[in-house]
Formats: C-alpha cells, structure tokens, sequence
C-alpha cells in the first residue's frame, strides 16, 4: 500500500427545491414523483427529505413540499439532470408545479467564512 497516494475526495452538493403546487398537481406530477425517483438514484442521489409537511416561518415562503437530495459530488447532480432519462420526465414536472431549486455544496468551511465575512461588512 502506497501511503503517498492521496484520494481526492469529491465534495457533496444538496439539490434544494421548494414546491408550489396548489391547483396544479394532477396523474402527470404523479407519474412523474414515480419515475424521478430511480434516476435520481441511478446518478447516487440520495433523497433526505421528500415532504408536505412543513412550517412555514415566512409568510412571504409558503412551499407545498420540500426536497432536499444529497448528490455525491456537483457533477453527478448536472449529468443527472441533464440527462436523457430526466428531460425525458422533465415536462410532467414543469407543466404541473412552480419549482423553486438551488444547489449548494457541503462545505463546513462556509459557515466559518460567511461569518467572518458578516464581520468585516
């Protein structure tokens, strides 16, 4: 074994999406929650939260459901959403809700440089 030898180890992304559905869900947005979930997967996501039931603390922010999915690194979250198989599905989502999504990486660091940051402002 080569101690020398380091393992670049990726840095995880969470897909954060809040969803506004009211009216709007249908068997389309059903099918679609059916035929995400194994694509998702297939590119390592990992579903952490896939919910209705939430508290809302803005009333300016009142989602519908909350998803929150832990990708293993920023590339396997774009080549699973640029994918075949997801454009494919893509329509029954977009045609059914009003989706509100970011992506931000697992970084312990950020917390410690966004308040040092909010110091020097």
């Amino acid at each position: 074994m080569n101690n020398n030898l380091l393992v670049k180890q990726e840095t995880p992304y969470f897909f954060v999406v809040d969803t506004y559905m009211e009216g709007m869900e249908n068997d389309d947005y059903n099918t679609y929650i059916t035929e995400v979930k194994p694509i998702i997967e297939s590119y390592g996501g990992e579903y952490l939260v896939r919910t209705n039931n939430i508290i809302c603390l803005n009333e300016k922010r009142q989602p519908k459901r909350i998803i929150i999915i832990k990708f293993p690194s920023k590339e396997s979250l774009e080549n699973c959403f640029k994918s075949t198989e997801y454009k494919r599905i893509a329509i029954k989502r977009e045609n059914n809700t009003d989706s509100r999504a970011i992506i931000v990486p697992a970084f312990k660091e950020d917390i410690n440089e966004n308040t040092s940051n909010q110091n020097k402002i």
